[in-house]
């Protein structure tokens, strides 16, 4: 009942509560990745990131092979403005998983924060290659052609982008 309600609590991003009952869980299951991994992703919807990665590298301790753990670090590392460290982490979940697409969208927004174009294009267009319905990265990939004045591959981009979204004003107006 107890894991129920934690997990409960993460669905909802009830995070007051879900630490209160992770961490009665931790009292009695001190090695299980899984609980540091949800106590990691609680503090993270409290912005709470020095924490976080704290928990994801005691999960990552148990269990060094669970991509989904690097992902969420990666998101506190670069709450906290470390770039190089969230970088690091999603290599290590394509180390890991080759395919991973959403570590190659996450990669490519950093690179768009950055203003890397190019390498922020490379990254969505292997997003969707990977997954061909992660239609979002359609816009983001018209934003770096943009960027780069490529715009007729903005257009296509867009247009692409449209055949899913169809009623989105900013897609629109771009």
């Amino acid at each position: 009942t107890v894991e129920e309600t934690m997990n409960n609590c993460v669905e909802s991003e009830n995070f007051t509560d879900g630490i209160y009952f992770i961490e009665r869980l931790l009292e009695i299951f001190p090695y299980n990745s899984d609980y540091w991994y949800k106590k990691g992703v609680l503090l993270n919807i409290d912005c709470e990131f020095e924490k976080a990665i704290e928990c994801f590298n005691k999960a990552i301790s148990l269990n060094p092979g669970d991509v989904e753990i690097y992902l969420d670090k990666s998101m506190s590392e670069e709450g906290l403005e470390l770039c190089d460290e969230a970088v690091k982490s999603l290599e290590m979940v394509l180390k890991l998983d080759p395919a991973n697409d959403e570590a190659y969208y996450n990669l490519g927004m950093m690179a768009f924060r950055e203003n890397n174009f190019i390498r922020a294009k490379e990254c969505f267009l292997k997003t969707i290659n990977l997954n061909n319905e992660f239609n979002e990265v359609y816009f983001d990939l018209a934003s770096c052609s943009e960027a780069l004045n490529e715009y007729e591959d903005a257009i296509e981009f867009i247009d692409m982008y449209l055949e899913t979204y169809p009623y989105n004003e900013n897609a629109w107006y771009n």
